[in-house]
């Protein structure tokens, strides 16, 4: 019965023929003149793909006068079909992958051009504004300056430093304006710098200065937080306005005082007079 339920469905016409022919599983098995082989290839007889393990038997407790040969078969293409289906699958994610990271890798080097692209923008509009400073600083018609604000050394000064001070640039460089000696005193420093750390930036700040020579002049400042190189600086302009304060003197001097006598005339008491009465309100 289980013969019948287990062979293979070719085995009628099987039955009776010939298989030790040259060529055969059958006949390879026993050229190989090994008890136990493993076979591969077309059945002769049916034409079939088969994997074909083949024993050679001769039982003692068995009278013959030949020995049997077993064999077990099996389909090759069924012995291979799990692999091949594993093989596709992975065949077929593999390809997925590939396509994906030729997607990634393609928009990784777009965006990486894209970012090169930008910084170099970047970079030359900041090199183009660096330029523009330059040279605004350089032909800048009052005394410029940067120092750092760390410690109040200059680290860049124009031409007219030297015009309208005395100092040339190479003497600024490197020093405070403390060392320099601009400051006639600390009393005079202290109020523009207590200006600077509360506001950030002045504009038109009155104050005195020195000459290299000695001479008070008198200074009109605006200055603004600015940074270098990843530096706090502070970037100042100067405008010499001792003239112009002479000239303001001069006139107050015409309007309030006496051109004979040099004391107050009715104009100044009138003024006073209206100060007064001015604060009284």
């Amino acid at each position: 019965v289980l013969a019948r339920k287990y062979r293979p469905k070719s085995f009628d016409t099987l039955v009776g023929q010939d298989v030790g022919v040259p060529g055969t599983l059958f006949s390879r098995h026993r050229e190989s003149g090994q008890t136990t082989s493993l076979q591969m290839g077309a059945a002769k007889l049916s034409g079939t793909e088969l994997m074909t393990a083949l024993r050679t038997i001769h039982p003692p407790s068995l009278r013959m006068n030949t020995p049997l040969v077993v064999g077990v078969s099996r389909n090759l293409d069924a012995v291979f079909a799990p692999w091949r289906k594993q093989a596709m699958r992975a065949g077929v994610m593999f390809g997925v992958l590939a396509l994906i990271s030729v997607g990634a890798l393609a928009l990784y080097q777009r965006l990486r051009v894209r970012n090169a692209a930008a910084k170099l923008r970047v970079e030359f509009a900041l090199a183009q504004s660096q330029q523009r400073f330059s040279t605004a600083f350089a032909a800048a018609p009052i005394a410029a300056s940067i120092a750092k604000l760390k410690d109040g050394c200059f680290v860049e000064a124009n031409r007219n430093y030297e015009r309208i001070f005395g100092w040339s640039r190479q003497e600024i460089i490197g020093k405070s304006s403390v060392e320099l000696g601009v400051w006639p005193d600390d009393a005079t420093r202290a109020p523009w710098a207590q200006a600077m750390r509360e506001h950030g930036e002045l504009l038109n700040y009155e104050t005195v200065w020195m000459h290299k020579n000695g001479e008070r002049r008198h200074v009109s400042l605006s200055a603004a937080l600015t940074n270098v190189d990843g530096e706090p600086c502070i970037l100042a302009y100067a405008t010499d306005i001792t003239e112009r304060k002479l000239a303001e003197q001069t006139i107050n001097n015409l309007v309030f005082y006496d051109q004979l006598t040099g004391l107050p005339n009715r104009q100044l008491m009138l003024d006073r007079l209206r100060q007064a009465m001015t604060l009284g309100e």
